[in-house]
């Protein structure tokens, strides 16, 4: 070897060591960068196993709570149909998911929540297409779902839109939450409301009746006053007379059916007592006449050979009156005919097992049936409930036949009703019968009494003073009428001997009746007093005697009735 080519060959080696020196560089550098990338790969996939894992819990999370939660979780596609729902569902609805994903909106929803629910969903469109909208928005909505059973729940809607990678709406997700408690709530609050406003309607018709009672019969007073002046200047014989008398008896029912729709307004006490029903039935049908349509033909059959019952009068009166009133409005416009019946009937160990409220004995039985529409069976157990009405707003307020039955069943009867569609309805009320003898009622006597007795006549109305003076006079006695409470009491005062019986009214201004009454027996604690009163509701015969007043009559007083009611008082004394 030359000497050339060692030198070459150790230049040729020191390159090879550099080589392979940086050959080493490189796969040090390499196995470390591999290392870093393994590295780096096995945290990547603990990463990655640990995303895994928190989201399936949370998906595990998201399904137990929409399992286990009360709401509904839904979500649907623009054409409405059902892309997922919550197991929930069937214990609200009974539908399965899956039922539920095959229906359509209609069989979803009622009627009226389905135009609401898609008036809903075109709104929200209209107001993305105009794009000045939140995107994030929810909406509210309350709607009435149909369950499997065919019933139906209400349910708020709390949704929102979904929507697609551009940002359009392509369907809706939301919670549905049972709220049915609170709409039967809100509906029986609203009924109440109703109630109270159809009570404080009544106090107000009742002040008003009240009002009115007591003006009409001043009027009546004057007329009747008058009448019966006129008849004592005109003999027998002339034709005037039976005019006159005609007025007088016209009069007379003026003022008993007054009396009746105060007593029928509560605005008149009345107690349990001995009565006869028939009585009160006919009188209630009177009065029921001019209120009942034309179109409707009213036939009563009143037969009884014993009718006295314990009763309030004016409960009797609710009673037919509710019943007629029903029955009136159940044949409406077309009319019909209205038959009411009255009938003895003793229920003896056979019959009375088809009553089986009632003991053996003797009732009357009250029988109201009409040509009507009659009622539905599905709602013939709850007509006696408080507030059940199938009458329209503003014409009831379902408590007729609900205060019917009571006053029924605190006067010891019984309740029947029977109907058919088409044909009709008939309520028997049956009323178990007394021995008792009636009340008798106050007769006036064909001999009407006279006396020589000074009497003072107040009232503030000079019709009034014009027409009873001189009735009071031509029965001998001598009368000193004043038309001012004020002038009243000056003349008493001025010599309380001169008088031996003051009558008075009631309502009068400056001092009522009463005050003026207390101020005489301050002066003469022996005189008598007699008050009288159109109506009012802060007197009456109990408040008036209790204060020392020996009577009390309401007017319009007849010629009789005064004349029985003075002599009374002077004699008695």
């Amino acid at each position: 070897m030359t000497e050339f080519s060692k030198i070459e060959l150790e230049q040729t080696l020191e390159e090879a060591k550099k080589e392979i020196e940086h050959y080493k560089k490189i796969a040090k550098q390499a196995g470390n960068l591999y290392l870093r990338e393994t590295e780096a790969l096995s945290k990547l996939l603990r990463w990655r196993k640990q995303a895994e894992e928190e989201l399936r819990e949370s998906e595990e999370r998201f399904k137990f709570l929409a399992e286990k939660m009360a709401d509904i979780i839904w979500t649907v596609n623009l054409d409405f149909q059902t892309t997922y729902v919550s197991p929930s569902i069937e214990k609200i609805l009974g539908f399965t998911p899956e039922e539920r994903k095959r229906q359509t909106l209609e069989e979803m929803i009622t009627p009226g929540s389905l135009k609401r629910a898609q008036m809903m969903f075109l709104e929200e469109l209209r107001r993305d297409e105009a794009g000045n909208a939140d995107p994030d928005r929810s909406v509210i909505i309350e709607v009435e779902y149909y369950r499997k059973d065919g019933s139906t729940v209400w349910m708020e809607n709390s949704m929102k839109a979904m929507r697609d990678n551009s940002g359009a709406i392509d369907g809706m997700y939301g919670v549905s939450r049972d709220i049915t408690e609170r709409k039967i709530a809100e509906e029986e609050k609203t009924k109440l409301q109703s109630q109270l406003q159809q009570v404080q309607k009544m106090e107000s018709i009742g002040t008003l009746a009240g009002g009115i009672a007591h003006d009409f019969n001043n009027m009546l007073g004057i007329i009747v006053g008058n009448t019966e002046l006129a008849m004592d200047d005109v003999p027998e014989w002339n034709p005037a007379r039976h005019n006159l008398e005609e007025i007088r008896i016209a009069s007379m029912r003026a003022r008993d059916m007054v009396r009746q729709i105060m007593a029928f307004s509560r605005q008149s006490p009345q107690k349990m007592k001995p009565v006869r029903i028939s009585r009160i039935i006919k009188e209630s049908l009177e009065l029921l006449r001019s209120s009942i349509p034309k179109t409707i033909e009213i036939h009563q059959n009143i037969s009884s050979d014993s009718d006295t019952v314990r009763a309030d009068p004016t409960q009797i009166n609710q009673v037919l009156i509710n019943l007629c009133t029903n029955a009136a409005h159940a044949m409406g416009e077309k009319g019909g005919v209205l038959e009411v019946s009255l009938k003895n009937i003793e229920l003896d160990e056979c019959s009375a097992i088809h009553y089986h409220d009632l003991s053996l004995g003797k009732y009357i039985r009250l029988t109201v049936s009409d040509t009507g529409h009659g009622i539905e069976p599905k709602i013939m157990e709850r007509i006696f409930d408080p507030y059940f009405t199938t009458k329209k707003v503003g014409e009831g307020s379902g408590m007729g036949l609900s205060v019917v039955h009571g006053i029924v069943k605190t006067h010891g009867g019984y309740f029947l009703v029977d109907s058919e569609l088409g044909k009709g309805t008939t309520f028997q009320v049956f009323f178990p019968c007394i021995e008792d003898e009636p009340e008798p009622e106050v007769e006036i006597a064909v001999e009407i009494p006279r006396g020589k007795e000074r009497i003072l006549f107040v009232d503030d109305e000079k019709a009034m003073v014009d027409a009873i003076q001189p009735m009071i006079e031509r029965l001998g006695y001598k009368v000193t009428a004043r038309t001012s409470s004020i002038e009243a009491l000056e003349a008493f005062r001025a010599n309380p001997d001169q008088f031996d019986l003051v009558i008075t009214d009631f309502t009068m201004p400056n001092m009522t009746g009463m005050e003026l009454a207390k101020e005489f027996l301050k002066l003469r604690s022996d005189i008598l007093i007699i008050l009288c009163t159109g109506y009012s509701e802060h007197i009456n015969e109990y408040k008036a005697k209790a204060s020392g007043i020996r009577a009390f009559l309401t007017k319009p007083v007849f010629l009789g009735e005064i004349a029985n009611t003075i002599r009374k008082v002077v004699d008695d004394d």
